[in-house]
């Protein structure tokens, strides 16, 4: 008889190191989630002897999906992170429970500063605090020249998986891990993978590091994941990132299989044809744009127009130019001679088409569609096997975060009706009546030609936070 797979929940103290197995709890169920937090909850009897250290503060721990064989097992990690918010019951008997919340969570919660490591504060009428210093240095007292964001640096192109291990190296290192010293942490060397993301990763002020990460990690379709590994004994417990590709399973699956439980399409019309982008300046001296995506008027023989503001546009007039000629709408077509460089005006013209991509990418038709799965012969959950920070070979399995074909029953399937979709999530839950895995396909589907469109968007919109903080 084969053995069921079962789920194992172990404990760690807030410096990661090895607590011991808590094998008796009641249930315990995790959701992973692609490239957004995992959560998941366990409840233990209030009695239980690893209680304390489970209430700790800072307590962490991993969930590893165990597979017993003939001989020995296999196990692959399927969340990992700390323990939140525990309830309890003051009746005899009862429980606690426990949310718990994986590691992306520290992505979402530390900001990426201008100087990472450099105080808030400044020290001196010349000191550049959090802005990067001009060349030559301004006048003590003053600004002049300098830039109040995250600089990348370098020039040329940049692969995507490049950009976030820099990100992830400066601003990670530095807050959770330098600054802390309390985690065994590893961050292997980037393999180059992804298209260039040179025009995505110019400045940032302030954001989250998910806010910069994740845009990049989408638009390239690669995967971030935390390993915690702890072992008892003396031996250092160790956090790798992890940067992995997903897959695309290489069957469709229907509801006629048994693998397909639930879920519903949606087609959407569009609402936008055509952008027009009001930037800066007041009344004549408004600058404009506009994009129009022609093959979408044809093809609905349709004519929309939606206006976006765009008044937050980067226009860096040069204090050598009169003011009665610092009109918006000829900042593109000033020159060096007037002081303006074409740097200065690639970044307002880039401000401008991402404004009008904005409006075109919400407004373009849409395939919906909300798939709920279920583990079969031919479907089954692997994860991602890691092995002291290395990648492992798949075994056949799907993870979370790989692409999957489905189309309705043969009696409601009509043509074009067959979507490919991601994985959005995977729930796992060990309860009494065994374990159950549970995937869903939740992501909406649109032109994939619009994806650079969405990714520019998503950072737009983090640009447009951080302006509340100038």
């Amino acid at each position: 008889m084969e053995q069921e797979r079962y789920l194992r929940f172990t404990l760690l103290d807030k410096d990661g190191d090895w607590l011991g197995r808590v094998g008796d709890y009641d249930y315990l169920t995790v959701t992973e989630r692609w490239l957004a937090q995992g959560t998941g909850e366990i409840s233990v009897s209030a009695s239980h002897p690893k209680l304390p250290q489970m209430i700790a503060a800072g307590a962490r721990y991993t969930v590893d999906l165990v597979e017993p064989l003939e001989v020995g097992e296999t196990t692959v990690q399927v969340s990992r992170g700390s323990l939140r918010n525990p309830v309890g019951a003051f009746v005899p008997g009862g429980a606690v429970r426990f949310q718990l919340q994986d590691d992306w969570r520290v992505l979402q919660n530390i900001l990426m500063r201008v100087r990472p490591g450099e105080p808030l504060e400044a020290i001196s009428l010349t000191d550049p605090a959090q802005s990067n210093e001009a060349t030559p240095p301004p006048a003590a007292g003053t600004d002049t020249g300098r830039t109040g964001y995250w600089m990348y640096g370098g020039s040329g192109s940049v692969a995507a998986e490049d950009a976030v291990t820099a990100i992830l190296d400066i601003h990670l290192l530095q807050r959770w891990f330098a600054e802390f010293g309390f985690y065994r942490f590893a961050l292997p060397p980037s393999e180059g993978r992804g298209p260039d993301v040179r025009d995505l990763i110019e400045q940032f002020r302030f954001c989250t590091i998910a806010e910069a990460v994740a845009p990049l990690l989408e638009y390239a379709d690669l995967g971030l994941m935390f390993n915690q590994f702890a072992v008892a004994g003396d031996t250092p417990a160790q956090e790798y990132v992890v940067i992995w590709e997903p897959i695309t399973w290489p069957i469709t699956l229907t509801p006629d299989s048994g693998t397909v439980v639930g879920g519903e399409w949606s087609l959407s019309s569009p609402t936008a044809t055509d952008a027009v982008v009001g930037g800066p300046g007041e009344l004549a001296s408004r600058a404009f744009t506009g994009l129009v995506d022609t093959g979408l008027r044809d093809e609905y023989s349709d004519l929309i127009e939606v206006f976006r503001n765009a008044t937050g546009a980067p226009l860096e007039w040069p204090t050598t130019l009169a003011e009665q000629y610092r009109v918006a709408k000829y900042f593109m077509l000033l020159g060096p001679a007037d002081g303006v460089t074409p740097e200065q005006q690639a970044a307002f013209a880039r401000f401008m088409a991402t404004a009008a991509d904005d409006v075109l990418a919400e407004g373009a038709p849409t395939s919906g569609v909300s798939i709920e799965l279920q583990e079969s012969v031919g479907f089954r959950f692997s994860g991602i096997p890691v092995a002291a920070g290395t990648l492992q070979p798949r075994t056949g399995g799907f993870a979370t975060g790989d692409y999957i074909t489905a189309a309705p029953s043969r009696q409601t399937n009509l043509p074009g009706l067959t979507f490919t979709a991601r994985i959005t999530e995977t729930t796992l839950t060990q309860s009494d009546n065994g374990l159950t895995i549970t995937p869903q396909v939740g992501k909406r589907i649109g032109d994939p030609d619009q994806l650079m469109a969405e990714t520019v968007r998503a950072i737009a919109d983090s640009n447009r936070r951080q302006a509340a903080a100038q």
